[in-house]
């Protein structure tokens, strides 16, 4: 109902045991404080937050959503 009319074609929900996302995509960091971060992409499946963070997306569909979400 959303991203086939707004052909956002690089949006998708991960499968369960997908660890990284499809390229290009946004790495997940996390670090014991804030001057050292590790790359947790191939750690956490996005699929442990589900709908809290789950779907992928890259910028470009990013902005055609919500534009068309400012415009209704």
């Amino acid at each position: 109902h959303i991203l086939t009319p707004l052909g956002l074609t690089n949006t998708y929900y991960p499968a369960p045991d997908e660890l990284v996302s499809r390229s290009p995509y946004a790495h997940g960091y996390d670090g014991p404080n804030p001057t050292s971060f590790d790359d947790v992409s191939n750690v956490f499946s996005p699929s442990l937050f589900s709908s809290a963070g789950i779907m992928s997306s890259t910028l470009e569909d990013l902005r055609v959503w919500s534009e068309a979400l400012a415009l209704g």
